[in-house]
């Protein structure tokens, strides 16, 4: 009996062996299971990162004919940027393509790239809303890369003193930019019209579009127009926008009394009611275009008003968090693939037949 008793027993005990065994089985297979889903993950996730990454950096080199060490200049900077700002390495080469299609060479993108993205990080913008209103503002003023942080910085200065945004500016200069440079007006002037039409509460398209419709009908010197200036003993040369800066032609007009039909005469009827009003606010004091003027010509002393916005930006929690989870994301393929895909083998390899 005892006998009996001790091989029941022993069968028992071999029975919960077995069954714990095949839960520590199964529980390693599921863990090995994620593990391998974990891995694929973050290689293909680097996989991903790594060939926007290199599509972005060969588009820019192709576009700015940069080969050899011109193309190693791009990808340094890329990378840096990507590992000190707040923005990744492929929005960098993505911000380098819209720059090299303005007509930039490989040295002048390099040295301009960092001044639109303290420009983005500052305004709290898309790269490429930043990049292509600095492509463009090059383009219709005639200005070098060497310009590129007085662009910036003018730029910044008169969204923290106006009611302009990014994207407000970003609009009103497709229209404004040709119209102030045809005329002969600098950036700061151009950029200080615009903002005296989005203070009235105008937005972006429609502050640019209102300065170029108001300069065009202005320099037509229709017959009404003349008849208009004659009854407020003026003529065209008095306001001839290729002559005076838009704070002159406002002075000019403020300093008579303009009705709304000799606003409609001289600027049309789509932009009369808004220069009538701002030619009064000129009048009594309420706006000051030169003083404006001024301040964004301020702004570009020093490091520049864009570094400091920007400074500013990244100097909180979210700022710094920001860029210290930007390496993470760095198109580091080869080093990922070369350290994680022997322990995917392994994994996969070990636990393929779906136990030990």
């Amino acid at each position: 009996m005892a006998r009996e008793k001790l091989i029941v027993r022993v069968g028992s005990d071999l029975r919960g062996f077995r069954t714990g065994m095949k839960k520590a089985t199964s529980i390693a297979t599921s863990t090995a299971k994620k593990m391998v889903l974990a891995f694929a993950a973050v290689t293909t996730a680097a996989a991903l990162i790594g060939s926007k990454f290199e599509q972005s950096l060969m588009e820019t080199a192709t576009v700015a004919q940069a080969f050899g060490k011109d193309l190693e200049a791009l990808e340094k900077k890329a990378r840096q940027l990507g590992e000190t700002t707040a923005f990744t390495a492929t929005q960098a080469a993505q911000g380098m393509y819209a720059l090299a299609s303005a007509g930039l060479d490989t040295v002048q993108v390099v040295n301009t790239i960092e001044h639109a993205m303290k420009l983005a990080g500052a305004t709290s913008s898309d790269m490429s809303q930043a990049t292509g209103l600095l492509a463009a503002s090059m383009k219709q003023f005639g200005l070098g890369a060497e310009e590129s942080k007085r662009i910036v910085d003018t730029y910044a200065a008169a969204i923290t003193g106006s009611q302009l945004t990014m994207e407000r500016l970003s609009e009103a200069m497709k229209f404004a930019g040709t119209t102030g440079s045809a005329l002969g007006w600098t950036i700061e002037q151009t950029t200080a019209a615009v903002a005296q039409f989005a203070n009235l509460g105008l937005e972006g398209s429609m502050a640019g579009t209102n300065l170029r419709m108001a300069m065009v009908q202005l320099t037509k010197q229709s017959g009404r127009m003349k008849k208009a200036l004659m009854e407020m003993n003026l003529t065209f040369q008095d306001i001839n926008p290729e002559a005076h800066s838009f704070g002159e032609i406002l002075k000019t007009l403020g300093s008579r009394v303009m009705s709304v039909q000799q606003a409609v005469a001289i600027f049309g009827t789509r932009a009369a009611l808004n220069m009538k009003k701002l030619a009064q606010a000129a009048a009594v004091g309420q706006s000051d275009f030169e003083g404006f003027v001024e301040s964004l010509k301020d702004a570009q002393k020093g490091v520049g008003r864009a570094s400091e916005m920007y400074a500013r930006m990244m100097d909180t929690f979210r700022g710094q968090w920001t860029i210290m989870r930007l390496p993470v994301r760095k198109p580091t393929v080869p080093l990922l693939q070369e350290r994680c895909l022997p322990v995917l083998l392994l994994l996969r390899f070990s636990f393929s037949s779906g136990g030990l």
